[in-house]
C-alpha cells in the first residue's frame, strides 16, 4: 500500500508540475503580447465646460475665397437647410388634414437624400422643434403620419449634437445652424495666417487619433456620451480625444450589427483608436471641401474597403450585388433612416 501512496502521489506531482509549466508559459506568451493602447489615455477634452470663444464661418470665408463658392452646397454646410416652398416632401404633408399649418410652420429641413425631416424655430433660444412625421424620398411618402405633432425635445436629445454647432451641454441650445468651421477645424488662433499646423485638419495637422476623433464625433453612430447618455458628444472641441467621454462599442458583434455605411467608419476608428495604427485616416479617401470621389476609384484589399467593395475592381463590383445607392438607404437606429 505505501508503494501505491508513492506512486500516486508522485503521479500528482508530476501533473501539478506540468500544470504548472502550461501556465508559465501561457503568462510569457500573455506578457509577450504587445498591450492595446487605452483610446481614452491621451489628449484632454472639455467635457462639460463652456464652448471656447472662436472664430465664426462668415469671418473665415472673408479670406478663404476658395472655399466661400462651393460651401453652400456642402454636405456639412446642408446638416439642416432652409426649407424650399416646391419640396416634395412639403407638397406630400399638406396632403394630410390640417397638414397645411405644418407645412407652413416648417422653416428648416433634415436629411435630403433618404429621410427628410421637419423643422421650426422653439420658442427657447437656440433650440428646434422637430415633426414627428418623416417623408421618405426612397418611397416617395410620409411615415409616422397618423397623428403629426411638433416635438420639443427630440431635436435637442437625438439630433443637435451632429446637426448643429457648439451644443451646450445644459440647456442643449446651439450656437449655430448646421456646421461651423469651428466643428472640424477648431478654435483657430488668427496667428495660423503664419502657422497653417495651427489649423487641425490643414495638410499639417492630419494626427491619426486628432482625425478620427473630430470625423467621428458625428459619423460613429451608435456611441454614447458617458456624461450625458446622449448619441453625441458633450461639448467635444476639435483637438480632444473623443474618446474620453464618448463610449463606442468596438466589438465585432457591434461591427456586424453595424449598417454597411457605418462599417467601415468602425474599422478605421477601431484600427486607430485601439489597435494604435496610424496609416489610415478618413482624409486618404474623403476630400470634405472638394466632395470629390475620385480617391474611391482605386481600391486597396482592404477590410475598411471590403465593406462595400471588392478590391481590385474599382467601384463596378460591390459586395452581394448590392449598390452604393441601396447601401446609403440601410437602416440605422440612431438616425431613424
Amino acid at each position: 500500500m505505501n508503494r501505491i501512496a508513492h506512486v500516486l502521489a508522485r503521479a500528482a506531482l508530476l501533473v501539478l508540475a506540468a500544470m504548472g509549466a502550461v501556465a508559465v508559459a501561457t503568462m510569457g506568451q500573455e506578457k509577450a503580447r504587445p498591450a492595446r493602447p487605452d483610446p481614452a489615455a491621451w489628449g484632454a477634452d472639455h467635457v462639460g465646460q463652456p464652448f471656447p470663444p472662436y472664430v465664426t464661418g462668415d469671418e473665415c470665408l472673408f479670406c478663404h475665397r476658395d472655399v466661400g463658392p462651393a460651401w453652400g452646397q456642402n454636405r456639412h454646410q446642408l446638416t439642416i437647410r432652409q426649407a424650399a416652398p416646391d419640396d416634395v416632401s412639403l407638397a406630400a404633408l399638406r396632403e394630410l388634414p390640417g397638414g397645411d399649418s405644418f407645412a407652413d410652420e416648417t422653416q428648416f429641413m433634415l436629411g435630403a437624400e433618404r429621410v427628410t425631416r421637419f423643422l421650426k424655430k422653439s420658442k427657447e433660444y437656440g433650440k428646434l422643434d422637430l415633426l414627428s412625421a418623416a417623408f421618405s424620398r426612397r418611397e416617395g411618402q410620409l411615415k409616422n403620419d397618423d397623428s403629426p405633432a411638433w416635438q420639443t425635445s427630440a431635436f435637442a436629445d437625438r439630433c443637435a449634437g451632429c446637426h448643429a454647432t457648439a451644443v451646450e451641454n445644459k440647456s442643449q441650445a446651439f450656437a449655430a445652424i448646421s456646421l461651423d468651421c469651428f466643428t472640424c477645424h477648431g478654435d483657430v488662433p488668427l496667428e495660423h495666417t503664419k502657422d497653417v499646423s495651427r489649423v487641425l485638419l490643414s495638410s499639417k495637422t492630419t494626427e491619426a487619433r486628432k482625425v478620427i476623433s473630430i470625423c467621428g464625433q458625428c459619423h460613429l453612430r451608435g456611441g454614447k456620451s458617458k456624461s450625458t447618455r446622449k448619441p453625441y458628444p458633450n461639448t467635444f472641441v476639435a483637438g480632444d480625444n473623443l474618446f474620453r467621454d464618448f463610449e463606442v462599442d468596438f466589438s465585432d458583434a457591434a461591427f456586424a450589427a453595424a449598417p454597411a455605411i457605418d462599417q467601415h467608419i468602425y474599422l478605421n476608428a477601431r484600427d486607430v483608436a485601439v489597435l494604435g495604427h496610424s496609416e489610415t485616416t478618413c482624409l486618404n479617401c474623403h476630400d470634405v471641401h472638394g466632395q470629390s470621389t475620385a480617391k474611391h476609384q482605386d481600391l486597396n484589399d482592404a477590410a475598411i474597403c471590403s465593406t462595400c467593395h471588392v478590391p481590385q475592381t474599382g467601384n463596378a463590383k460591390l459586395r452581394d450585388g448590392i449598390s452604393p445607392s441601396q447601401r446609403l438607404r440601410m437602416h440605422s437606429r440612431v438616425c431613424d433612416y
